[in-house]
């Protein structure tokens, strides 16, 4: 695959079907990557002056990781013009499939892959899923690692604990392979918070700070786990570049995010201290 994409973007900006379009329009050949937090997988797609000939997405392969793709209502892609060396299985016309693949997302005969709506949050709540007790939250997936910033690798095993709650440090952590459990220890049991994966930062902007940092939350290996320790002071250094207003904003965002999970963990005790105000 080329090194520079000639099309990229956001699918939340513009939708699979005119993507199609402006490829077909075109006569583009090449291969498109798409990639999103909620999929574990890239899905590919390769184009033959610009038709879909072939395309793979997890399970799915030919026509049907297309209709698949066409769910994925958040991510990213990335369009590389080169040479395709892959047979054609598709036979369908561009329009042909995107008319498909709009009427099929109609009849909910394809399945949507993005944030949960309001109504799945709500069941979700109501049914104990991501309460630490039923179900388990999707895992979040960050961006590429910038390799520069990682001065050494580290290794866990399934069910380790890499931080511990109430522990002091100052580390920061991007995992590099596999994914953790972060969760807070509270009287009524472990109330689970979130499921990070490749990409993501295990830390704080407090850390970048002079103040005390506590760690506030229990992050445990999933499976094999590979993280990369940051180079903390080049970190600082180029926090603290950052005007006094920025930095007021990302720690401020930090101090809220402390807050919902307080809050969280408030409401998975039954302990709501706002009443009575």
């Amino acid at each position: 695959m080329s090194d520079k994409a000639a099309l990229a973007g956001s699918l939340s900006f513009i939708s699979l079907a005119d993507i199609f379009q402006i490829l077909g329009g075109n006569n583009s050949t090449g291969i498109m990557r798409i990639t999103s937090q909620y999929a574990p997988n890239p899905g590919l797609i390769y184009f033959l002056n610009g038709d879909p000939i072939n395309a793979t997405s997890g399970p799915f392969s030919g026509l049907d990781a297309i209709y698949a793709l066409f769910g994925w209502i958040e991510g990213k892609f990335e369009f590389y013009e080169e040479e395709v060396q892959i047979g054609r299985v598709i036979n369908k016309s561009r329009m042909e499939i995107v008319l498909d693949a709009m009427r099929m997302l109609d009849d909910g005969l394809i399945k949507k892959v993005g944030p949960p709506s309001f109504d799945e949050v709500a069941s979700a709540e109501s049914s104990g899923v991501g309460s630490g007790k039923k179900g388990a939250p999707q895992v979040i997936k960050g961006s590429l690692v910038d390799y520069s910033h990682v001065l050494n690798e580290e290794k866990y095993s399934d069910g380790e604990r890499i931080v511990r709650g109430g522990s002091h440090g100052k580390w920061i952590w991007v995992i590099l392979k596999g994914s953790v459990n972060v969760s807070k220890e509270t009287p009524n049991g472990p109330l689970n918070i979130a499921r990070l994966g490749e990409g993501c930062f295990l830390g704080s902007f407090t850390a970048l700070t002079p103040m005390k940092y506590t760690r506030s939350a229990v992050v445990t290996a999933l499976g094999d786990v590979r993280l990369g320790l940051l180079d903390t002071e080049l970190l600082y250094r180029e926090f603290t570049s950052l005007s006094p207003d920025f930095r007021g904003i990302l720690l401020s965002l930090d101090g809220r995010l402390r807050k919902i999970t307080d809050r969280a963990v408030e409401l998975f005790m039954k302990e709501d201290k706002t009443k009575g105000f």
